[in-house]
């Protein structure tokens, strides 16, 4: 695999990640783009106040990679979100986030409830995978 099929997607604000946790924001492979986990902070690194706040940062951050990386939301054709506690209720609250920014036709997604993420006081992780275009 050459380094051009195979690249890191790293956005302005994000490079600590790889020296700091050992990943990188994304990963070019094949055509398609592999988006790590993204939790809800701001440019500042302070987690949103609420679960939709997070919620909403967390999909802005998935944005930053996508858009890095010369993709979109309608670029997404699978995502996972990891909620912490009871994942009974995400689709009040998430499912019209979700709807706002991803066109038909919508990605897979896959929600999980969970005990805790990695980050203290983090409620919500993305991942996506995401076709880049003219591939």
């Amino acid at each position: 695999m050459t380094a051009k099929q195979l690249k890191a997607v790293v956005p302005s604000g994000m490079e600590s990640t790889g020296p700091t946790y050992g990943f990188a924001p994304g990963r070019v492979a094949n055509g398609l783009l592999f988006v790590a986990g993204q939790i809800g902070v701001d440019k500042s690194g302070q987690l949103g106040k609420s679960v939709q706040e997070q919620a909403s940062l967390a999909l802005e951050n998935l944005g930053r990679v996508l858009t890095e990386a010369g993709c979109g939301f309608a670029d997404v054709i699978a995502m996972n979100t990891y909620h912490v506690g009871d994942c009974t209720l995400v689709n009040e609250w998430f499912l019209p986030l979700k709807k706002d920014i991803f066109p038909a036709p919508y990605p897979a997604w896959t929600s999980m409830g969970i005990t805790s993420l990695a980050i203290p006081g983090a409620l919500i992780e993305i991942s996506a995978v995401a076709e880049l275009p003219n591939n």
